[in-house]
């Protein structure tokens, strides 16, 4: 029978093989936490039969409300009056749909909206994710294949007024 196990805590990283294993075993999903003392930054879960044609290692770190996530939050605080959850993923794109999960951060399950954030270029896109939803603990659900920077907003992106901007620029 398919069977759920304990999330893994902190690796840095899971290989091709490993995940393979986990198949032959009849592990429906593989959870990696990134966290410090009890505090969950973010779970990564990538079910096993997506391994299949996987070569090489996936990282597994997932940030949020971290310190790896403070200088794109505040990017997008100083420019948008949305309450906004920004993520940090170590791998840059998966190449198959994993499940991610952080803190929710106060946005409410039927305002979700989704972008990707380019650090280097400044520039934030539409990201598509299926199954999303908050939990009962407060966590945000979601499936994507991107990685890198993802943002959790409470609606679409809404722009401060100018003078507001403006006045946090200085």
């Amino acid at each position: 029978s398919a069977k759920e196990y304990s999330p893994l805590v902190n690796q840095e990283k899971v290989s091709a093989t490993a995940l393979q294993e986990s198949l032959a075993l009849n592990k429906t999903n593989v959870m990696f936490d990134t966290r410090s003392d009890k505090m969950v930054f973010g779970r990564l879960t990538i079910n096993p039969a997506e391994a299949a044609n996987l070569t090489g290692d996936i990282k597994t770190g997932v940030f949020a409300g971290t310190s790896e996530t403070e200088e794109v939050r505040d990017v997008f605080k100083k420019y948008f009056k949305n309450t906004v959850q920004v993520i940090y993923c170590e791998q840059e794109n998966f190449n198959r749909y994993v499940e991610i999960a952080v803190k929710a951060n106060g946005i409410q399950e039927e305002n979700l909206k989704f972008y990707t954030y380019d650090n280097e270029t400044k520039l934030y896109n539409d990201l598509a994710v299926a199954l999303e939803y908050v939990d009962d603990n407060g966590y945000v659900h979601f499936y994507t294949n991107n990685g890198g920077y993802l943002v959790v907003s409470d609606g679409p992106l809404e722009k401060l007024p100018k003078e507001e901007s403006s006045a946090k620029e200085k």
